[in-house]
């Protein structure tokens, strides 16, 4: 996708507003910052005349926005400070912590003496060997919060990069889209299904992560968008693209012989599948 520059505007104006705006009507965009400015990118080249017009039209203070605070606050767009946007999405940055806080518990717990109480299953070392329980025991006693926290496992330095890198580009369009309840719900919902899909596909096992949680974010904000087009939620289609590429790559095997391990294809298909259903769902609820 190729962006087009639209205005460069001082680093020390506040932009939400405007941007806020902007996506109101429908002008995909982004702000980066360079060489102390602030520069305004528009994805269509049609809309760089009209933005360049509004700014000039801002700086001589014949503008002003009538958009809701909430409205910038949720538009992950608003501001380039990295710092800024992250009181801005607690819910996003909360699981970031969490995934985190998981793989150096896996890296520093190499017994699994803690690790054990967040896997699907409950496991226990044997010698040399592994033993694993069954879902079944998950029900019997109680432990149902096994079925959401293995998202927060990882098992490699590669691993949580990945995850936390696409965690924060969709949790943000989704925490500020959604909201923060609604969209835990639809974490929550597509963490079980991707940890029961990688399950039931697989047997008992030791697995985590939070991929099956962003194909299921990735698949409602594909679906979402189509359904109902907002520009808060658009991910260009080169995203779509190499994410579904890459799922396609991890199930042939190819990115097992890097690991050390094996990647859970299921789970990645699980939540998928779950995050489109609920988009299908959401589009039919909210015409």
């Amino acid at each position: 996708m190729s962006w087009v520059k639209a205005a460069s505007l001082s680093a020390d104006l506040d932009l939400a507003a405007m941007s806020a705006y902007l996506h109101q009507q429908g002008v995909n965009h982004r702000i980066s910052e360079e060489s102390g400015a602030q520069v305004i990118w528009v994805q269509h080249g049609g809309h760089a005349a009209a933005v360049l017009e509004l700014v000039e039209g801002v700086s001589r203070g014949d503008v002003q926005f009538n958009v809701s605070e909430s409205a910038a606050d949720n538009n992950p767009a608003s501001s380039n400070s990295w710092v800024s946007q992250t009181g801005r999405f607690p819910a996003t940055l909360c699981l970031l912590v969490l995934a985190i806080f998981g793989a150096l518990l896996v890296e520093f717990n190499p017994s699994l003496s803690l690790v054990r109480w967040l896997t699907y299953q409950d496991i226990h070392v044997v010698g040399n060997r592994l033993g694993l329980g069954t879902v079944a025991q998950i029900f019997s006693e109680g432990q149902y919060w096994r079925l959401v926290t293995p998202i927060f496992l990882h098992f490699s330095l590669f691993h949580i990069l990945f995850n936390c890198l696409w965690l924060w580009e969709f949790g943000r369009r989704l925490e500020g889209f959604l909201g923060r309840s609604r969209f835990l719900s639809l974490v929550l919902f597509t963490g079980i299904a991707s940890n029961s899909t990688q399950y039931f596909w697989q047997g008992p096992s030791l697995f985590g992560g939070m991929s099956g949680v962003l194909y299921g974010l990735l698949g409602y904000l594909w679906i979402r968008n189509r359904l109902q087009p907002d520009p808060r939620i658009a991910l260009p289609s080169g995203v779509i693209i190499f994410m579904l590429v890459w799922l396609l790559v991890a199930a042939s095997g190819f990115v097992d012989m890097f690991i050390g391990g094996s990647v859970a294809n299921a789970a990645h298909v699980g939540g998928l599948l779950a995050g489109m259903l609920a988009a299908f769902a959401a589009s039919r609820d909210r015409p």
